[in-house]
């Protein structure tokens, strides 16, 4: 065998075997992307990130609350209303009075009311999957 030969073997045989190594990582579900999406808002929220102040501010006379600032990045990242919510609950304990956190309260319905004004954004969700936080 030539060395021309010989050396197309070893190059066809590691070729194999990083396809063989690509094809058994593990590929993320839907579920590890929306967990990486609500960390890496927790981390904007918990880090004052110039981001989250600029929407408490809006410039509108209004400033934002931060259950208005999770459930406005919720659902733009396309994250489940219940689930987003269930998530801030958490989050929030400690912080607000945990009594208020249920379902049936106000800060429920305004959780509700900004998730529903949000537009989903495909690019806003890809922005954090592929390079957030875990």
């Amino acid at each position: 065998m030539t060395e021309i030969g010989a050396l197309n073997k070893v190059e066809d045989f590691l070729k194999k075997l990083r396809e063989q190594a690509a094809s058994t990582e593990k590929q993320p579900t839907r579920e590890d992307e929306d967990r990486k999406i609500k960390n890496t808002i927790r981390s904007w929220w918990k880090n004052e990130t110039p981001a989250y102040h600029h929407f408490k501010d809006n410039g509108q006379g209004k400033p934002k609350t931060d259950i208005e600032y999770f459930a406005h990045h919720f659902a733009k990242a396309g994250i489940g209303v219940k689930d987003g919510w269930e998530f801030v609950k958490e989050t929030l304990r400690g912080y607000i009075d945990a009594e208020s956190l249920g379902d049936d309260e106000d800060n429920w319905s305004e959780y509700v009311a900004e998730y529903n004004r949000t537009a989903y954004r495909q690019d806003f969700r890809d922005k954090i999957v592929n390079y957030g936080i875990w």
